[in-house]
């Protein structure tokens, strides 16, 4: 393991722009790699992982280094790992698995296929060299890992060519004259509260608007992402989505919930809306039918206090995951000003 003085000098000496160098294709891996660990119960998922070490929480740490430092300071200690994760995403983005990618990048660039491509294979040449100067770098070092390389490169390309009919099912439409499955940006693990605070976040945005006259909840039905069919298939996937269990994540999903988790934590926060919820979120639904004694005014307030609390630093970490990890991204800017804008309503 290099000393901390070997990991300073060596970042002194990286170029200013090394990250942005190499900010292209470790995006586009990144998303590739998404693919394959959206179905983690798959083959090909579950032999890279045995190989590399890569699965979803992996990659979304490499996808997050976002400065010099970060990414200097893994290539020094973790060099084998960034060589994996540029490798497998790049054989992704060879195989089905790039279709759901590269239409997520026309979308949102809104730009000809044929100019997508072109994106596709500067980060591709990114990525190659940068794998070679890895490689280069190892062997100057004298690090016995360089000699592995090539083996793991022959493996991986294996299991790829091994299991392409089954990345080809995994991105075919499911039912006839459907969509093909958008991409996958982002995976979540959740437990049960987490998942209980998503349930209650998604279903707020569709029951305010029709239980409250204040100019917020009425505001909610001009937000875009806030849509009936939107809304409807998130929360049918919350409703399937199994407790401590990577599950993928579009960038429709990422925005809705992001959006609604903020709604939930401004409510839960407001005093015009905690009077109206606290009863309904605490209190007895069925007043006189249980043996047990309803909760006294201070029991009940200490009560959703403490709901409260939990609700807002979960709702605050999930957005504040989307924030960090689409720190540049145009659509999650414009997802937080609009959130902000309704925020000036309480």
């Amino acid at each position: 393991m290099p000393s901390q003085s070997d990991i300073d000098d060596f970042l002194q000496g990286l170029p200013d722009n090394f990250y942005a160098t190499l900010a292209p294709g470790i995006s586009l891996c990144g998303m590739g790699c998404l693919q394959l660990f959206a179905r983690p119960q798959d083959a090909a998922a579950q032999e890279v992982t045995a190989l590399t070490g890569l699965d979803t929480a992996r990659v979304q740490h490499i996808s997050a280094l976002q400065s010099n430092e970060a990414l200097g300071r893994m290539l020094v200690e973790e060099p084998e790992q960034l060589y994996d994760f540029l490798l497998v995403g790049q054989l992704c983005l060879e195989s089905p698995l790039a279709r759901p990618v590269m239409a997520f990048l026309q979308h949102q660039m809104q730009i000809p296929y044929e100019q997508v491509e072109t994106v596709r294979d500067h980060a591709a040449t990114i990525s190659t060299s940068f794998m070679s100067s890895l490689k280069e770098h190892l062997e100057a070092r004298g690090d016995q890992a360089a000699e592995s390389l090539a083996l793991r490169r022959l493996q991986l390309e294996g299991i790829f060519a091994r299991h392409s009919a089954d990345l080809e099912a995994a991105v075919q439409p499911t039912a006839a004259g459907a969509s093909q499955p958008a991409a996958v940006v982002m995976q979540v693990s959740l437990n049960a509260p987490q998942l209980e605070m998503l349930r209650l976040a998604a279903s707020l945005p569709a029951l305010l608007p029709a239980v409250f006259e204040h100019p917020f909840a009425q505001a909610l039905t001009q937000v875009a992402s806030f849509g009936e069919e939107n809304l409807e298939a998130v929360r049918a996937g919350l409703r399937e989505m199994p407790v401590n269990t990577p599950v993928g994540l579009t960038m429709q999903q990422v925005l809705v919930l992001y959006q609604a988790v903020q709604v939930c934590g401004l409510v839960f926060v407001s005093d015009q809306f905690v009077e109206l919820l606290a009863p309904l979120l605490t209190g007895d639904p069925n007043p006189g039918s249980s043996d047990i004694p309803a909760p006294s005014p201070e029991e009940a307030e200490a009560t959703f206090r403490q709901l409260r609390d939990g609700v807002c630093a979960m709702a605050g970490g999930f957005a504040g995951l989307v924030s960090e990890l689409f720190a540049n991204d145009a659509q999650v800017a414009a997802a937080r000003q609009e959130i902000e804008a309704l925020a000036d309503l309480l």
